[in-house]
């Protein structure tokens, strides 16, 4: 996720605050790994499509989801599920650290929650 969705307010400071701390939360899932890019990282191709690596144990072997301007899709196929895992790597080399994550959407959580008083 990249940090300009943390940053732009969509909601009122009430709902923000409660997304951000569902992510919090969300942070400390044993299956869930949340890691933001921050405004700070260099561009990368990898941002420009949302796609999403599902992982599962074997032997159910690992999807991509992506998403289009018109459609959604899920590969199972080897070379392209390969192609997303690349990307995604790319994605993980700028990223924040999984505690690093979390500590900014409670810094942001935080935030809206003073102006929420």
């Amino acid at each position: 996720m990249h940090e300009a969705a943390v940053r732009s307010t969509v909601g009122t400071p009430t709902v923000m605050r409660d997304q951000l701390r569902h992510l919090t939360q969300m942070c400390d899932r044993a299956r869930t790994s949340l890691r933001l890019i921050p405004m700070a990282a260099p561009f990368h191709p990898a941002l420009a499509r949302p796609a999403t690596l599902l992982t599962f144990t074997p032997p159910t072997r690992p999807l991509a989801y992506v998403e289009t301007d018109t459609a959604i899709a899920f590969h199972d196929d080897p070379d392209t599920v390969a192609h997303y895992e690349t990307k995604m790597r790319h994605l993980d080399s700028l990223a924040l650290s999984t505690t690093d994550t979390r500590d900014v959407f409670a810094r942001r959580a935080d935030a809206y929650d003073r102006d929420t008083r």
